[in-house]
């Protein structure tokens, strides 16, 4: 069984299309599922409707993605591992960033957050001297 998501709706599309027009596809006992959702509360439902064997998951998240705890559903069932990619770009982007300041605190904690901010290195404009 193979899901699959994307916000992209594009490349929903390019999926699908690459997916039906694999020889046999019709075959199988479980098609494909491809949807086109945010990750959020959505896809975690869905997840949770879906009763897995022991199942190896691989995950590529947002930041969208972790605070809703979408890292835990290739898990939820015993038995179930999973890998998630987890870019450490962003993630600095984001503790520097005002705009999602309540983001990286609920992912880390503000505690945590704020330690790691201050591990964060500065930069100054040489235009404006900040």
């Amino acid at each position: 069984m193979t899901m699959f998501n994307d916000q992209d709706k594009e490349n929903v599309g390019k999926l699908q299309a690459a997916v039906d027009a694999l020889p046999g596809i019709g075959t199988l006992k479980y098609k494909p599922q491809i949807s086109n959702e945010i990750v959020g509360a959505q896809i975690a439902a869905m997840f949770a409707a879906v009763k897995m064997v022991p199942t190896f998951s691989s995950l590529i998240l947002g930041l969208q993605g972790l605070i809703v705890g979408a890292d835990k559903l290739g898990t939820a069932n015993w038995g179930c591992d999973c890998v998630f990619f987890f870019n450490y770009n962003r993630i600095n982007m984001g503790l520097a960033n005002p705009a999602v300041r309540a983001h990286m605190d609920v992912l880390f904690g503000r505690e945590r957050a704020d330690k790691l901010r201050m591990c964060l290195p500065t930069f100054s404009n040489p235009k404006t001297g900040i």
